[in-house]
């Protein structure tokens, strides 16, 4: 799918937000995606399949061409916003970030991880992750979204139709009402993309196989704030 111009350049803002809060956070500690950068790729791949697939839904009810016009790009953003924040509070529930000495511990309420990590000059983290995760990071995802998505955002979104707010932020605290079509653009996209990550990642092992091994993130455990 090729994207209009105001629809790439409206998601370039909240994919450098999301990059510079998740920095180089794996999704998880033992399942999909759990090296470095693993968050961020995720939730940035599940966005573009939610977008794609969404691109093909019909939006409720009988519009007129122009009205059409305005709810679409507005639509597309609402669908890429939902995806790329359905895990966005996991930073928050399921691990802790420290220094390697453990004398700062990154507070994912007040900055971002390159934030935090720029600050207080520290070159290397290391995660500490919290025992019966779950669900959890779905209750406080939507307050961290807010931050992703800004109220410049929002405010365009709502401009057209605050349905499409409802949606959205519905489809990211995981509560959809039985009338949302996003929650179920983002769920496929999700299960899909972790579906298509095993058979991807025996193909680069084959690849890779029989050459120099070379520099490695120990993934799931730390990564270095710079790289």
């Amino acid at each position: 799918m090729r994207l209009r111009k105001s629809s790439s350049s409206s998601i370039g803002s909240p994919l450098r937000r999301f990059a510079s809060y998740a920095h180089l956070l794996p999704a998880s500690q033992t399942h999909h995606h759990r090296g470095a950068g693993g968050l961020l790729r995720h939730a940035a791949e599940v966005a573009l399949w939610s977008l794609q697939s969404g691109d093909r839904v019909l939006l409720p009810g009988e519009q007129a061409p122009r009205r059409r016009r305005e709810l679409q790009p507005r639509w597309h953003l609402a669908v890429f916003l939902a995806a790329l924040c359905h895990d966005v509070g996991k930073p928050v529930t399921d691990l802790v970030v420290t220094s390697r000495d453990g004398a700062q511990v990154w507070n994912p309420f007040v900055e971002d991880l390159y934030g935090w990590a720029s600050r207080h000059q520290v070159d290397r983290y290391f995660l500490h992750w919290r025992e019966n995760r779950g669900k959890k990071h779905q209750a406080i995802s939507a307050l961290i979204a807010e931050r992703i998505i800004s109220p410049q955002g929002l405010a365009w979104i709502a401009a057209a139709d605050t349905e499409l707010v409802l949606w959205m932020m519905e489809t990211i605290n995981g509560s959809p009402s039985a009338e949302n079509p996003i929650h179920d653009l983002v769920i496929r996209a999700d299960q899909d993309q972790r579906r298509a990550r095993p058979a991807q990642s025996r193909r680069r092992l084959h690849r890779l196989r029989d050459r120099p091994a070379g520099r490695t993130l120990p993934g799931g455990h730390h990564a270095p704030a710079g790289s």
